[in-house]
């Protein structure tokens, strides 16, 4: 058996791999850490099954799942995520990846699943609480309700930028019009909107940063 394994976290590789081996004895894991080396890999040799770490280097920026499910020439992809996010899950459906799960995930849930895709079938949990979506969405554009859905995925104004093809400045002018229309609402329907009243501070803190209104402890040199 031949797995393609596309992440970049250590400790999650040596977990993985061990699984792999564990479940199917003789494994050949080749590991790539970004989506050139894995399509790089996917002209060279045809893999069983693919595992995608949607937090490993672009795999989330666009077209980067997307990318790698058209090269894999129906080979089953199974995506990964670090905790169960609806948005992502409903991305990699979308895609035509076979399954999503979630690396916080027992290692018997993991090698069933693994199993699963394996013997041809689909995994795609029920996320308990997807965000409610802002009442005041309906008045956004539609390029400000990308770039809303791509700020709730975490994604940097650099990747915003290249998953739209659009400019950096572009980007944080639509961030600003997002907080304005946000601070435009009564504070418990902006904390409403966003479901979870940390995970909606989280993010306008976010935005913040992103505009350069709040330092960046954390700040890429490509997205300055």
């Amino acid at each position: 058996m031949r797995v393609l394994l596309v992440d970049d976290e250590t400790l999650c590789l040596e977990v993985l791999v061990g699984l792999l081996h564990e479940k199917f004895g003789q494994v050949e894991v080749i590991i790539v850490s970004t989506i050139a080396e894995a399509l790089g890999q996917l002209e060279q040799m045809a893999p069983d099954l693919i595992l995608a770490d949607l937090a490993a280097s672009d795999v989330l920026a666009r077209p980067g799942i997307e990318e790698i499910v058209r090269c894999s020439a129906g080979v089953p992809v199974l995506t990964l995520d670090r905790r169960p996010v609806t948005l992502h899950c409903s991305r990699a459906r979308a895609a035509g990846a076979r399954g999503y799960v979630a690396k916080t995930s027992s290692r018997e849930l993991m090698g069933a699943v693994i199993s699963l895709m394996c013997a041809g079938g689909e995994f795609f949990p029920q996320i308990d609480v997807a965000p409610q979506q802002p009442r005041w969405r309906d008045r956004l554009s539609a390029r400000q309700a990308q770039v809303l859905d791509l700020l709730a995925e975490g994604q940097t104004n650099a990747l915003i930028a290249r998953s739209l093809g659009i400019a950096i400045p572009t980007v944080k002018l639509h961030v600003q019009s997002l907080m304005r229309a946000a601070e435009a609402q009564p504070c418990r329907s902006r904390v409403e909107g966003q479901g979870d009243g940390r995970r909606g501070m989280t993010q306008f803190r976010s935005s913040q940063r992103a505009i350069g209104a709040v330092p960046d402890p954390v700040r890429s040199g490509n997205d300055i």
